[in-house]
């Protein structure tokens, strides 16, 4: 099985909203929170990290999409 973060978001066939949710996903971890939060503000107990808190990186990255890019399919 591949690692998603190592995916190129280019692969043909796939959605364009998957190709934005492995893009998001490899992003480094300073960037990742800088969108996360973008999309559901700062924590107020530990600032600078985002108010999103479950889900693996996978998951944190479609709800991002789901919040930043609601047209995409």
């Amino acid at each position: 099985m591949r690692n998603i973060r190592r995916v190129v978001a280019k692969e043909v066939g796939r959605s364009p909203r998957d190709k934005k949710i492995a893009e998001i996903a490899s992003l480094s971890v300073k960037e990742f929170n800088k969108i996360a939060i973008e999309a559901f503000g700062e924590s107020k107990t530990t600032k600078g990290t985002p108010n999103i808190t479950t889900g693996s990186r996978i998951v944190k990255a479609k709800k991002i999409v789901a919040v930043l890019f609601p047209n995409l399919k």
